[in-house]
């Protein structure tokens, strides 16, 4: 089943619109996404830092006289453009004005401030990647072409047959290996991971008879119910809560007494030859041959190991069996299973009612084997489906798989057109998924019990081996209806020539459809683009409203970064409150700094004190830089030199 992920923005409806909105994209993408949001996040955090040391420097500037040590933490504030080098700058000062009262808690608290909002912006660059584990596990497959696989209709039926039988038996046995992996209480298999879910839930228990005329051996019954299975968690069919549906379907089997069903037919020499069953005959050749089974006595005595077959009735009018009164419940299919042990020869005895074998192996009196206590052990199942709606909580009626979509457009359970197609595709899928399909493919292997034998040489079972083949035969019907959903949107598991997938439609012609038809066809082609899969195929899924959160502080803070020091000024010289705090922000500025230094030692003539970078009134002129004395002050000379162009201009 070969299939591409899409990549793009798309909804996992499970989770709502909001946390459900993704963004999937291939691993080298991804990995280019993660590290701009990693590098996003360090530059946010430098804005982040000049808004936190304004906010600082405002709440310390006053109009009062401080000591030397506050003006350089201002001054360090004001012009430190990241955390490491205002650290840097504290720590400094922590040493070096050492002598200072109260230093430590001047100066420390600042420098320990800087270095935790680099570790932190640190730890939050490296999480950064952690947007994408909010974001949904699923994959949305990318649709090629969608339908139901059906053969070519230019087919010879021979050809036709061919090819069904085919693909029937590859998808049994990938279904059989799928129960066997991922329906096991302990399955560890990664492919089980691959599926919206690695099994579909079921319970399973004992159970009263269900059959009449005290068919069953020793009143013994086993029944497997689904849990409700919803079209969208389950089967992965991402549509609308409201557009979902759920799909119960219950197996329960019996097996059956032989006695007074079965005669001894003797051959011309008087000779057993032959045991016929008779649960009922088989059309159209039911007056002539009314029994339902033959078994050749030659093959219990043949190196043959165990064969099943299996015989159903359905509740359509197509029939290949029809069963006597006391197997004919109504509401479901019917399916009578036959097994055989033939030459199986077990290690110890068992009273299972199907693989009871008790009778000492005559035929060898070195060693203690036991052979099977009945010819064919025949086991009788009822398997009904159902679909509900849960925007109203009802159910359509308990029927055959083929009865199905009949039973789904009752009014009674009011599906909507998405419901309706998805409840279709779900009916669609069912019809390969029974008893019938887990047998008839896999005939000669479809026993767990041949998991544990050598040659003809059976491991001891346990006495309720029979059980233990019904949940599996369960458990594989479960796993190909899986497959069967997925294949919608997928493909076919094994593409054979003569196959294709069938575009699927109400088959009205559009101009004399119903709204409704027209609704559901609507439905069907959308179903195309709505198939979840957990086989991630190396992509990376990221929350968008987790990306959009991250962005949208980050420009938020970047913007406000921008507009917080000119806002603030503003409204301080409007209101008249903080007009000192105003000015010294504007004063502590390094180049406004710089202007002060030179008009103190007269070094040009400077103008734009209010603004954002000061300039000297004559663009030309130079002067040197203040010298300092041996005392490291200052000396007072005027060393400005005009230019000729300034001379030209006086």
């Amino acid at each position: 089943m070969a299939y591409s992920i899409y990549e793009g923005v798309w909804i996992d409806r499970s989770m709502g619109r909001l946390r459900g909105a993704t963004i999937t994209l291939s691993s080298a993408n991804g990995a280019l996404l993660l590290a701009f949001i990693a590098t996003f996040i360090t530059l946010v955090s430098i804005r982040l830092w000049r808004i936190l040391s304004f906010m600082i420097h405002q709440t310390y500037a006053t109009h009062k006289a401080h000591d030397g040590l506050h003006f350089q933490r201002q001054h360090t504030l004001r012009n430190t453009s990241s955390p490491a080098a205002a650290a840097k700058m504290f720590f400094l000062q922590l040493w070096y004005w050492r002598q200072t009262r109260m230093v430590v808690l001047r100066t420390l608290p600042w420098a320990l401030f800087s270095l935790a909002y680099i570790g932190v912006f640190a730890v939050l660059a490296v999480f950064s990647s952690r947007v994408s584990d909010g974001a949904s596990t699923s994959r949305l497959v990318l649709p090629e072409v969608c339908g139901v696989w059906a053969v070519n209709k230019s087919l010879s039926d021979d050809d036709r047959l061919q090819v069904s039988m085919e693909k029937g038996s590859f998808d049994a046995a990938n279904a059989a290996g799928t129960a066997q992996s991922c329906y096991a209480t302990n399955a560890t298999s990664l492919s089980c991971n691959t599926s919206p879910v690695p099994m579909l839930p079921s319970d399973s228990k004992p159970v009263a008879c269900p059959f009449g005329d005290d068919i069953c051996f020793d009143g013994k019954a086993f029944e497997v119910k689904t849990k409700p299975i919803d079209s969208r968690a389950h089967l992965g069919i991402n549509a609308r809560s409201e557009d979902r549906v759920t799909y119960d379907r219950v197996l329960t089997c019996a097996p059956l007494v032989s006695k007074n069903y079965g005669k001894l037919v003797l051959d011309a020499a008087g000779d057993p030859d032959r045991v016929e069953y008779f649960y009922g005959p088989q059309p159209p050749n039911g007056t002539d041959t009314p029994y339902t089974y033959m078994y050749p006595i030659v093959r219990y005595n043949s190196n043959i190991s165990y064969h099943v077959n299996i015989y159903e009735h359905r509740t359509t009018s197509n029939q290949y069996w029809l069963p006597i009164n006391a197997l004919n419940l109504t509401g479901g299919d019917i399916f009578l299973i036959f097994l055989e042990q033939n030459n199986v020869l077990h290690w110890k005895p068992n009273k299972d009612p199907v693989f009871g074998a008790n009778k000492p192996n005559t035929n060898d009196t070195k060693t203690s084997l036991y052979r099977a206590d009945r010819y064919v052990s025949p086991i009788a199942c009822h398997q009904k489906h159902r679909f509900c709606n849960p925007n109203n909580n009802v159910c359509s009626v308990w029927n055959g798989r083929f009865e199905a979509v009949r039973t789904i457009e009752s009014s009674d359970v009011n599906f909507n057109p998405a419901q309706l197609a998805a409840a279709s595709r779900i009916v669609l899928a069912s019809l390969m998924t029974s008893m019938n399909e887990a047998i008839n493919s896999r005939a000669s292997k479809c026993l767990r019990a041949q998991d544990k034998m050598d040659w003809l040489f059976q491991v001891p079972l346990p006495d309720n081996q029979w059980e233990i083949e019904v949940l599996a035969w369960a458990h594989q019907g479960l796993a190909s209806l899986q497959a069967a959903v997925q294949e919608y949107t997928t493909g076919p598991t094994l593409p054979l020539e003569g196959g294709f997938m069938q575009k699927i439609t109400s088959g009205v012609s559009p101009e004399v459809a119903s709204k409704f038809e027209l609704a559901v066809d609507q439905a069907w082609g959308d179903m195309c683009g709505t198939q979840i899969v957990h086989d991630n195929q190396g992509t990376i899924n990221f929350s968008l409203l987790g990306v959009a959160i991250v962005f949208g502080m980050g420009i938020f803070i970047t913007i406000f970064s921008f507009t917080i020091e000119p806002l603030t000024a503003w409204v301080q010289r409007k209101s008249g409150l903080g007009v000192t705090r105003a000015e010294a922000w504007h004063r502590d500025d390094n180049l406004h700094t710089l202007r002060l230094l030179f008009e103190t030692h007269q070094r040009g003539t400077w103008k734009g004190s209010s603004d954002l970078v000061p300039v000297t009134v004559h663009p030309n002129e130079v002067f040197f830089y203040p010298e300092a004395d041996s005392h490291g002050m200052a000396r007072e000379v005027y060393q400005s030199v005009p230019t000729k162009g300034d001379e030209r201009s006086a």
